[in-house]
């Protein structure tokens, strides 16, 4: 159940995200149309406002590009039951399909990464379940102007995937959906939840998993 609800939340806010683009370029186009127009009839030039325009198209739609591409690879987490995952990519679709519910919290939600290859064994589809659920439970803790980065790290008996939260409310994110969401499902996947409130961080620790 835990993993349907995940797809269903991913696919709507994502859904939802190429609704709003897709309305973008119809709205410029249509502006586009009616300034060349205008301009044919009268002899007016409208160079200015048709350049803005078309960046404001071409903006959209490589946003728009970028969301259908990370839904398509999260569609494909499920193609098998274990696999080598690399967390960098991992981290970066979902921190990308995320990104309609950072803006509605008024949350700016990044990506630290470091320049070492970092990837964990396992059934990739729960990875990236586990992932989300750590953001989610960030968001839900975060306040207007809040920042939540994302990051990844390893020893040599664990990796960890840990969120920071700048500005947030830190002290009740163990109240937030998302976080009892997140512990239960660690908890069944053997996954251990550090909550760290000095350093305002929320961690997923993978033991021996590399």
């Amino acid at each position: 159940m835990k993993e349907l609800e995940l797809f269903s939340k991913i696919t709507a806010s994502a859904t939802h995200e190429l609704k709003n683009v897709f309305a973008s370029i119809k709205e410029c186009a249509g502006l586009m149309e009616d300034l060349l127009a205008l301009g044919e009839k009268e002899g007016h030039t409208y160079n200015k406002r048709i350049k803005e325009s078309l960046h404001a198209i071409s903006d959209q739609v490589k946003k728009g590009d970028t969301v259908i591409s990370c839904l398509n690879r999260f569609s494909h987490t499920v193609d098998s039951i274990s696999n080598n995952v690399d967390l960098w990519d991992a981290i970066s679709v979902m921190i990308a399909l995320c990104q309609r519910m950072a803006r509605q919290r008024q949350t700016t939600l990044t990506l630290e990464k470091k320049e070492i290859p970092i990837s964990v064994s396992a059934f990739p589809f729960r990875v990236y379940m586990v992932i989300f659920m750590l953001i989610q439970a960030l968001l839900e803790a975060s306040l207007k102007g809040s920042l939540i980065k994302i990051t990844a790290s390893k020893s040599k008996d664990h990796i960890e995937v840990a969120g920071t939260l700048e500005k947030g409310n830190m002290d009740c994110i163990d109240k937030t959906e998302g976080f009892q969401s997140l512990s239960e499902v660690a908890g069944d996947l053997g996954l251990r939840i550090t909550l760290d409130l000095k350093s305002s961080s929320l961690i997923v620790v993978f033991e021996g998993k590399e």
